[in-house]
């Protein structure tokens, strides 16, 4: 477990375009954010003070080729601490600047905002097209892998899913490289992102014990706002889908409680608080070709798992901390015992002006310890 001790008090942060460091920005930003989520590309905004060169009557940024979208140069951005040694060795974000857009207020000096996309808004400008056949892989982990070679990402983050495909793609569809990946995660429970030019295709983190670090409200977490619902839980799934090998003869898989890895101790799941309501099932049907049961059962467990891993949902603010990313454990303490526990990040949003803080989405699929409070 890792323990924030750092100082809140002095951030730094450095750009750096087309492979050099460029501290001129510095002075001139306004403010940065970073957004970032397991849905969508992440986005990099930054806001500069412009400034007019008197000799050519050309404005220091917008007239400035280095940052200008035509060029395609890659942007990549770094945000720590005065005091911490590495705090410009892994990016916060890894993209390429993609608009400007200038404000020319009626008073005031003039500003200019900056935006750029991480590597998968590539992916969504791509249709989708194979070398291969998609039904000629043995495991759709090595169509994540052909797509991120076609874009020049690493692989080395690519889960194995153990489903052979069975879709025939050869000729560019109207599907783009991302949306496939996206819909493909979602249907066999992975995740789908991009962070510094690596593909991730793998199954959630929710179940690890792993915790990354522990937020107190009142401490590090500056607030806290979450939301428990039971409308959605249900405590099976079944998934009935077309047999592409016999049309007559569908294929059917049924998820129940027992394929859900092991919660928590001393927690209640979102099906113990429903068990004398008569939602206890729900049925899917989709007609989609599927392989097999196997694959069947894979899209039945993510159904499940969406439904029983969003038990509460909450929003919350901090002090900024740029290595707590999406994807990751922490533990949300001093919020009562109904919740209080582990949470899985969803998305973060990191912004600097006024200091360095930052917002985030998490979700849990489990109750705490109400009983201990008693």
């Amino acid at each position: 477990m890792q323990i924030v001790n750092i100082d809140y008090y002095k951030p730094e942060f450095l750009i750096e375009i087309g492979g050099k460091r460029h501290r001129e920005l510095n002075n001139a930003v306004i403010s940065l954010t970073i957004d970032e989520n397991l849905e969508n590309p992440s986005i990099l905004d930054m806001n500069l003070r412009e400034g007019l060169k008197i000799d050519n009557q050309t404005y220091e940024w917008l007239d400035n080729p280095l940052i200008g979208p035509e060029r395609g140069e890659e942007i990549k951005l770094y945000m720590g601490y005065a005091n911490e040694p590495n705090k410009f060795k892994t990016p916060l974000f890894v993209g390429r600047i993609t608009a400007l857009n200038p404000s020319f207020p009626s008073s005031g000096i003039p500003t200019l905002q900056v935006q750029a996309y991480d590597y998968g808004s590539c992916l969504q400008k791509s249709k989708m097209s194979l070398d291969s056949k998609i039904n000629q892989k043995e495991d759709f982990s090595e169509v994540a892998e052909e797509i991120a070679r076609k874009h020049g990402l690493e692989i080395d983050k690519i889960e194995k899913t153990s489903i052979k495909p069975c879709e025939n793609i050869t000729q560019e569809s109207e599907t783009t490289d991302y949306q496939y990946l996206s819909e493909l995660a979602k249907k066999l429970d992975f995740e789908f992102f991009i962070r510094d030019k690596k593909l991730y295709f793998r199954k959630p983190r929710d179940s690890e014990d792993n915790i990354m670090m522990t937020l107190t409200w009142g401490k590090e977490l500056l607030s806290f706002s979450p939301r428990l619902t039971t409308a959605n839980i249900v405590k099976e799934v079944t998934v009935t889908g077309h047999n592409p090998q016999k049309p007559n003869d569908p294929i059917k898989a049924t998820a129940t409680l027992a394929d859900l890895e092991s919660k928590e101790t001393k927690s209640k799941s979102g099906v113990e608080f429903i068990k004398n309501c008569l939602k206890t099932e729900a049925k899917v049907e989709l007609n989609l070709p599927i392989c097999n049961e196997k694959e069947a059962k894979a899209m039945a467990i993510a159904v499940l798992k969406k439904s029983n891993n969003n038990l509460i949902e909450g929003s919350c603010e901090c002090i900024g901390i740029p290595y707590l990313r999406p994807g990751v454990n922490v533990m949300i303490e001093g919020v009562g015992n109904r919740f209080k526990g582990k949470y899985y990040v969803k998305s973060v949003k990191h912004t600097i002006g006024d200091g360095y803080t930052m917002s985030f989405e998490v979700r849990r699929g489990a109750v705490g310890d109400i009983g201990s409070g008693r």
